[in-house]
């Protein structure tokens, strides 16, 4: 990584007031060797000055064991990314945690009611938001608001439950969707009375 305007000088290290006097001999696989050569140029460095910055603490090496480690601050980063129904989850997981109800995680919920339905739209409407909402009797506005992540209340699922087909090409039923709301909403959102898988 050389000074703009400065010409390199044999063994004599640019970044640091030291020769450039020891030598490391590393044996890597062909693609590796590749690879590193091919990132290093990416970021405008020799393999010695890559090594150089890892050895000085420069450089981390976040995945040495294939995994990442995950801090709390990575989580909070990482939240604007989530649909409001996956936030939904993380917060009834985390106050469950908190109160010391955790049981275990559901693991039979794959899917939100807004991935249901925007499934159902791009692979038997084509897309066709106004089709979807047709068949199901709903306000477009409404299919929209659900697409969205909007709560689905009751006359939601009721309209869409057996619209929305499951992989083996089943439909859901109305408990089943009740229970997937459940999931990502807790036990109630509205001010009425909820239905009851």
């Amino acid at each position: 990584m050389g000074k703009k305007g400065k010409l390199p000088v044999k063994g004599v290290g640019e970044i640091w007031a030291e020769s450039k006097s020891e030598n490391l001999s590393l044996r890597l696989t062909p693609t590796g060797k590749r690879l590193a050569r091919k990132r290093a140029e990416q970021e405008g460095l020799s393999l010695a000055e890559v090594v150089e910055l890892y050895g000085r603490g420069s450089i981390n090496v976040e995945q040495v064991d294939g995994e990442k480690t995950i801090t709390p601050q990575d989580v909070i980063d990482s939240l604007k990314t989530f649909t409001k129904e996956h936030l939904a989850e993380f917060i009834s997981i985390a106050s469950k945690l908190l109160v010391g109800n955790y049981i275990e995680i559901q693991h039979s919920v794959e899917y939100s009611i807004a991935d249901l339905v925007k499934k159902e739209v791009d692979s038997r409407y084509s897309k066709d938001v106004a089709a979807f909402a047709s068949d199901v009797a709903l306000p477009i506005e409404r299919v929209n608001a659900l697409l969205n992540g909007e709560y689905p209340s009751d006359l939601d699922l009721i309209s869409i439950a057996t619209f929305l087909t499951k992989d083996d090409g089943s439909t859901y039923t109305l408990e089943e969707v009740i229970t997937i709301r459940k999931s990502f909403f807790g036990n109630g959102h509205t001010s009425g009375e909820e239905l009851r898988p």
